[in-house]
């Protein structure tokens, strides 16, 4: 028997731009330290050297992938990026250059990151340094901030209508907006009703409908059919085809489904949107979140309407309206962000006593009461996983966090209120000190309601327990705005929060948690 053949010792030599020669086993030692498959490449695509990771993945000896092409060896199946980032680095002269792509057989997002090194090879020819990893996870982020956003926006271009229109115009350009977004899964045929004081359907708007359809579903009596049953469930129905509930037919009936949600106020039902789904349609709860809350928006705006046409009781309908389309936000945050909803509330009783304090009047209590109730409202487009992490964020996870006072301001700048919610909520965030976020503001250039928030929501992330801390109690909230006064706190706001403390005027949630 012939003895084992002993692998031979590739041998790489690299020099700097002084021609001296490299400690490469230094560099490789440090690339081993990576968590990201790494190698160094030569600009004709070889394989000069791997890390740890790269040779646990492919399971090979250092020496044996040596000398061979760097593209063959990390996608042997295909799936390479086109073009080579590589080549395109090359070609370019670029010192660094990052690629993304989707690998169509695995579905998997990958990133490049391609970097010039000073090292040469014996021939001249320059070294890079190329850095791959497996970014799958962070685009999966990606995409549900960019859904909630879609959602987001799509629920803000309804409150943009103008609701001066007529309300049949304005149901009919409403339901218009929702059966043309491009990424909702229904058919461009639906219909807006309106309910009687006895819960019977009256067709107000409808689109991409027959006429016989329309004959048929002009009226539809308490409890029959699908859109008469969502009615008296109040609840949302899904059908996922026409099948014997769908008690309303007509000739030219297609096969289909349906979505009905109806809306309400606390005491009465408003109507029913129906959508229209192509058969087949798979139910989707992010859909059917989304329909609640558009059709929570519609309820808003019948409301408004209603109280246009009652001249006699119309300042507090107006009232009554602005609170619904509070709780509309606030149902909205409530489903999607359950600890921010909570929060919310608890900071808006501690300002509002805080304005009380500060000799605030009616009208400038109110706004400041709206302001507070929807301060963290652009946290709905937040990864939920980065609210509730406990200790430091990462530098762009901490990013990701921050974006939700422009957010929130963004989101409710459409909504006509009386004040100037929106800068109050873009401003929660800047300190007395002019260390704060995102403007920088300082002093008196900060709305004094939202120097007030700051301080609520301060005390309120302290005393309370919330996924990513403890509860700490009333003391530690104290010591903490008695530490940032005069820096992040308006001293006169802290002064107050002191003075309610000691009168015993703190709200009941903060003084359960003790001085």
């Amino acid at each position: 028997m012939n003895p084992p053949t002993k692998r031979r010792k590739k041998t790489v030599r690299l020099f700097d731009s002084d021609g001296s020669l490299i400690d490469l086993p230094s560099v490789l030692a440090l690339m081993d330290a990576w968590s990201d498959a790494a190698l160094l490449v030569s600009e004709e695509r070889l394989v000069l050297a791997t890390n740890a990771t790269l040779r646990r993945f492919l399971g090979a000896h250092p020496d044996a992938v040596i000398g061979l092409d760097a593209y063959e060896l990390l996608f042997p199946d295909g799936g390479a990026p086109d073009p080579c980032p590589l080549e395109l680095a090359v070609q370019e002269g670029l010192e660094r250059h990052t690629a993304m792509w989707e690998r169509l057989d695995t579905g998997r997002w990958l990133e490049a990151s391609i970097t010039l090194t000073p090292f040469v090879t014996r021939k001249k020819n320059r070294v890079y340094l190329f850095r791959q990893r497996d970014v799958s996870d962070r685009e999966e982020v990606l995409e549900q901030i960019k859904l909630r956003t879609q959602e987001l926006e799509a629920l803000r271009d309804l409150l943009l209508l103008d609701p001066a229109v007529p309300l049949n115009m304005l149901l009919q350009l409403a339901l218009e907006r929702l059966v043309d977004l491009s990424w909702l899964g229904v058919q461009r045929r639906g219909i807006v009703f309106l309910a009687d004081a006895s819960g019977n359907l009256t067709m107000r708007a409808a689109v991409g409908l027959s006429t016989s359809a329309i004959n048929h579903c002009a009226h539809v009596p308490a409890g029959t059919c699908i859109c008469g049953s969502a009615a008296a469930a109040r609840e949302l129905v899904y059908s996922a085809e026409v099948g014997r509930e769908h008690s309303r037919r007509h000739d030219d009936i297609q096969p289909h489904g349906h979505y009905c949600v109806p809306f309400s106020t606390e005491d009465r039902l408003l109507g029913v949107l129906t959508f229209y789904l192509p058969a087949g349609h798979r139910r989707s709860r992010r859909e059917e979140a989304f329909l609640r809350s558009a059709a929570s928006v519609v309820g808003v705006m019948v409301e408004r309407a209603h109280s246009r046409e009652d001249k006699a009781g119309q300042h507090q309908q107006a009232n009554d309206t602005l609170q619904a389309s509070i709780r509309t936000i606030g149902c909205m945050v409530e489903r999607l962000t359950p600890s921010t909803a909570a929060h919310q509330r608890r900071v808006t009783e501690l300002a509002n006593a805080l304005g009380q304090a500060l000799e605030f009047e009616p009208h400038r209590l109110q706004g400041l009461g709206v302001a507070a109730s929807l301060h963290d409202i652009g946290e709905v487009a937040v990864p939920r996983h980065l609210l509730e992490q406990p200790g430091t964020l990462e530098p762009n996870d901490e990013d990701q966090v921050r974006a939700h006072v422009e957010l929130g301001a963004g989101f409710v700048e459409a909504a006509g209120f009386d004040w100037p919610v929106a800068d109050m909520i873009r401003q929660h965030h800047e300190a007395w000190d002019g260390s704060g976020y995102p403007q920088g503001l300082a002093g008196q250039d900060i709305l004094l309601e939202a120097r007030i928030i700051v301080v609520a929501d301060t005390v309120e992330t302290i005393a309370s327990s919330h996924p990513h801390s403890p509860a700490m109690g009333l003391a530690a909230s104290g010591a903490a705005l008695l530490e940032g006064r005069g820096t992040r706190f308006d001293p006169a706001v802290v002064e107050a929060f002191m003075r309610l403390m000691d009168q015993d005027g703190l709200p009941t949630w903060l003084a359960a948690h003790g001085g």
